[in-house]
């Protein structure tokens, strides 16, 4: 097998890098932090599929692997989305919560793969932990404190400009 230089694809491999660290940047991600939080995805993956496939091979079936692709991806994109909605609304600390957010994910992914791990050798079931409701509540709170502000904003804009 020969290996053949091609400066396309040089340049979209750095393109994709500096688009990469671009957008992590952009989003207040450590490039550690998102590398450790992906990979705790896949290894939950094998670990779901594994204790689901010992239990009962009937239970994967490709339905379910969707629906837990998308449950996923929806709490990959979170801290983007939050970002960008407090970004608009003039929120001015975002690298506390981004770490917050990224702390309570990555603490979720891993009790998840020890879940299935104690699952797999024990076939007994711990009690799930919601943190990501308690994460999403979190959330929800900061929304609710920096809406109302920005309508406050507005309201005292308009006031200014009927006085003049």
């Amino acid at each position: 097998m020969t290996w053949e230089f091609s400066t396309t694809g040089a340049v979209a491999s750095v393109a994709g890098g500096i688009t990469l660290a671009s957008v992590l940047e952009y989003f207040h991600l450590s490039y550690e932090v998102a590398s450790i939080f992906a990979a705790l995805i896949v290894l939950d993956f094998i670990f779901w599929v594994s204790d689901a496939y010992i239990k009962d091979k009937q239970q994967v079936t490709s339905a379910k692997m969707g629906r837990w692709l998308v449950k996923k991806l929806s709490k990959m994109m979170l801290p983007l989305i939050v970002v960008l909605v407090l970004r608009w609304v003039g929120f001015e600390n975002l690298e506390m919560v981004v770490t917050t957010i990224m702390s309570i994910l990555i603490i979720t992914e891993g009790y998840s793969i020890i879940w299935h791990i104690y699952s797999i050798n024990t076939w007994e079931t711990l009690s799930e932990i919601d943190a990501f409701s308690l994460l999403l509540d979190f959330i929800i709170g900061i929304f609710k404190q920096k809406l109302p502000m920005k309508e406050e904003k507005k309201v005292e804009e308009e006031t200014k400009t009927e006085e003049e």
